[in-house]
């Protein structure tokens, strides 16, 4: 929305919703940003027929924040314990909140551990392109994205106990849109690489 508020009303008139989803699809790259629907005839329609009329705040000013980070939505709670262990006055309770910290680092770290170990079975030059690159999500490879989830989830990490391991769902995607991984190979992997100490994890966040 940023962008279409700095757009000039000559630009603005112009912008269409297939314009706009490229641009945020270039300059967005820690999501998936896809476009629903038709695209030959949606995309030619008009931003400015969806938005609302502008008009000035006269009473209401901006205000901005220089120091304001900007923090992943999966590492808010990592942060939000670090703010509670620099808050705590209690020598008892920070050295728990400090323990709980350093468990849930150790747990993420199994997971990263466990998906790179998984990538690495493939050649060098695909593995970079399934850590670097975010496929779109298209209905052709959905099969075979429930497929792995599915399989992922019995021999490895179950996703609805373990959050975390949402943030790795995108590689699946990239495995499936990728014609040079074989998708028996990799759910071989799972089972190879994953023990009763993946499958057995629970609320790693």
């Amino acid at each position: 929305m940023e962008h279409l508020d700095a757009l000039t009303p000559k630009k603005e008139q112009k912008e269409t919703i297939l314009s706009e989803y490229r641009y945020v699809k270039k300059h967005v790259n820690e999501s998936h940003v896809t476009l629903y629907g038709d695209r030959n005839n949606l995309g030619s329609n008009r931003v400015k027929s969806f938005l609302g009329s502008k008009k000035k705040l006269t009473e209401m000013t901006a205000v901005t924040n220089p120091n304001l980070n900007v923090i992943a939505s999966r590492d808010v709670v990592i942060e939000s314990i670090n703010k509670q262990i620099k808050r705590e006055s209690s020598d008892i309770k920070k050295a728990s909140l400090i323990q709980t910290l350093s468990y849930m680092k150790k747990m993420r770290q199994q997971v990263d551990q466990t998906i790179s170990a998984i990538i690495s079975e493939t050649s060098h030059e695909i593995n970079i392109n399934i850590l670097n690159q975010r496929y779109p999500v298209t209905l052709d490879i959905m099969p075979c994205y429930k497929d792995l989830i599915q399989q992922f989830s019995e021999n490895c990490f179950n996703p609805l106990k373990n959050p975390y391991v949402l943030r790795y769902f995108y590689v699946f995607i990239n495995m499936c849109s990728m014609d040079s991984i074989n998708k028996n190979e990799i759910k071989a992997i799972f089972k190879t690489k994953c023990t009763d100490k993946q499958r057995q994890a629970l609320n790693i966040q």
